[in-house]
């Protein structure tokens, strides 16, 4: 409902009389965990989520001390086109916190686990067959896992997933 108010009216504490919004950017606040916390750094690039919307950032402040409240570190970032988000939205954020370049990596969806340690089967070309190879694994996000050793660049890992694959299994390679 909308009041006119004259010069010198009064107005209820209850009853706001406008909202004020600037035009322009929005600023977004996040915490991150001790371990994330020295690779987010001002200037880097961040997505905030809200619903299908992607929406680009940039961290702005990156806060030295942790928060009593939540557990974590308060950071900053400036939204340029934040759309149609709103003040006080809850959204998701998104960065890169840890990166490997050039590395090797396997598909995500090939590698199983035996006492806690990652393998894949790769196909041995001289007797046609499976081979279990545990490696030792790097940073992984949902599609790949960085492979830091245990498995050679011309290694040819087994992607297509059975129930009757084992260490020895004959296999055939899809033409």
């Amino acid at each position: 409902e909308t009041k006119n108010v004259d010069v010198h009216d009064m107005a209820a504490p209850s009853a706001p009389v406008c909202i004020i919004r600037g035009e322009g950017g929005m600023n977004i606040t996040f915490g991150v965990p001790e371990e994330v916390l020295p690779n987010v750094k001002t200037g880097s690039k961040v997505d905030v989520e809200k619903n299908s919307d992607v929406i680009e950032g940039t961290v702005t402040e990156v806060s030295d001390k942790i928060s009593a409240s939540s557990g974590l570190y308060e950071c900053k970032a400036s939204l340029s086109n934040p759309k149609d988000l709103l003040s006080g939205s809850k959204t998701k954020v998104k960065f890169v916190s840890r990166e490997a370049k050039g590395a090797l990596t396997v598909p995500i969806s090939a590698v199983s686990y035996a006492n806690g340690k990652p393998f894949v089967y790769l196909y041995d070309t001289e007797n046609m067959t499976a081979k279990k190879t545990e490696f030792e694994s790097g940073l992984s996000d949902d599609t790949s896992m960085e492979v830091k050793s245990g498995i050679d660049a011309g290694s040819q890992v087994i992607t297509t997933w059975s129930k009757e694959i084992y260490d020895g299994a004959p296999v055939l390679l899809k033409e």
